[in-house]
């Protein structure tokens, strides 16, 4: 057994509410054998009102587009990474730890530091930028200790290779290592998966998620332009969850062309109540994603025995492979999206259900997070 100390989000000095994706990561770890402590969270500020320690929403509230406040929030940045240095010190002090796994912060190089001076084994989660912007007073700064972080690890754990490919012009292949997204592998039967294909008298298609531009969700419009004329919306059902900052823009959007009845919205709710949704959905789908990572969305609808459809970026070809466990259409084109919904239209239950079937072990087989991140960390 190894014990991993966990260092993620370092703007924070504690939570008990890691973000999904950090909770995953952890449980692979530990499935795999291993212990982890962690430290992480959300940001925070010198104004307790911006702070939000365990929810990861201070320091952006301030990080508005414009130089000044950028580069404050980078200073903030800096000044908290040496007070973090402290509480790694004394972790490394009194404590037993195998391997340090850090994820990747901006402007961050104490745990680095420590875990070479404490001779510990160090792995780096490398994310593709360093920062979502270049107009900071630190931006020359933050690459340059990005770039030592990346020199100096002893392993670097990607999510895609697409990311791989990037960082190898900068660093030995050898010490790059991929662990895919992942998902809590739900006990979903193949009958299940069936019955829910054989019982549907409208195709149900499912988003679940936010608002953010990458997910593109604007191109649900021009989606909608094209169903209103079809033969074939009166054979599918929309069923739109989420909330986000560009929700009220897109209904609106929406009513201003009286396309308001192509979907049904909800807001985000409890996974308790999204996965009664999950287990009745055929398709979900992505109008928009990075294209540097699949997202976890991706496996989450797989797990459920739904047929994603999703761009074609390479990365989630990476996941998703046509017309087996599941469909690509072309990015940014609703003509080609409204296509390929067509094609699953017209698809007989069987074949329906055999794609949802191979989705569904595609995330059994390869996609848990002891199989990606368990593996990646262990190796």
């Amino acid at each position: 057994m190894k014990r991993i100390l966990y260092v993620a989000g370092a703007r924070s000095f504690y939570t008990n509410h890691p973000i999904r994706k950090m909770k995953g990561v952890i449980k692979g770890i530990i499935e795999k054998g291993n212990s982890v402590d962690f430290i992480g969270g959300g940001d925070i500020t010198f104004n307790k009102n911006l702070s939000a320690a365990s929810g990861g929403r201070g320091i952006s509230k301030i990080r508005q587009k414009n130089y000044l406040n950028i580069s404050i929030s980078e200073f903030l940045d800096i000044g908290h990474d040496l007070l973090f240095s402290f509480l790694i010190l004394r972790k490394l002090l009194f404590y037993k730890f195998d391997i340090v796994l850090e994820r990747s912060s901006r402007l961050h190089i104490t745990t680095l530091i420590l875990s070479k001076i404490f001779k510990k084994f160090y792995i780096l989660e490398w994310k593709d930028h360093i920062v979502d912007y270049n107009s900071s007073l630190f931006v020359k700064y933050a690459v340059f200790i990005e770039n030592i972080k990346i020199k100096h690890a002893d392993k670097i754990i990607v999510e895609s290779n697409i990311l791989k490919l990037q960082l190898s012009k900068k660093v030995d292949v050898s010490k790059i290592v991929v662990a895919y997204n992942a998902v809590d592998v739900p006990n979903i039967s193949t009958s299940l998966i069936k019955n829910k294909f054989i019982k549907s008298k409208k195709l149900k298609i499912l988003y679940a998620g936010g608002y953010a531009y990458y997910h593109n969700m604007n191109l649900l419009v021009d989606i909608a332009k094209i169903l209103e004329k079809s033969s074939f919306l009166n054979r599918m059902e929309f069923l739109i969850i989420g909330n986000g900052p560009f929700k009220n823009e897109l209904l609106l959007k929406l009513e201003e062309l009286n396309l308001q009845n192509i979907y049904k919205f909800y807001d985000s709710m409890k996974f308790e109540e999204l996965e009664k949704f999950y287990l009745e959905a055929n398709i979900g789908i992505l109008p928009g994603s990075t294209d540097i990572i699949c997202p976890i969305k991706v496996m989450e609808y797989m797990g459920y025995g739904m047929i994603p459809l999703i761009p074609n970026y390479l990365c989630n070809k990476e996941v998703v492979e046509n017309n087996y466990n599941g469909i690509l259409f072309n990015s940014n084109d609703p003509s080609s999206f409204v296509r390929k919904l067509k094609l699953l239209v017209d698809k007989n239950t069987a074949d329906l259900s055999e794609i949802a079937i191979n989705a569904n072990n595609s995330v059994n087989s390869n996609f848990s997070w002891i199989r990606t991140w368990g593996s990646a960390v262990d190796n």
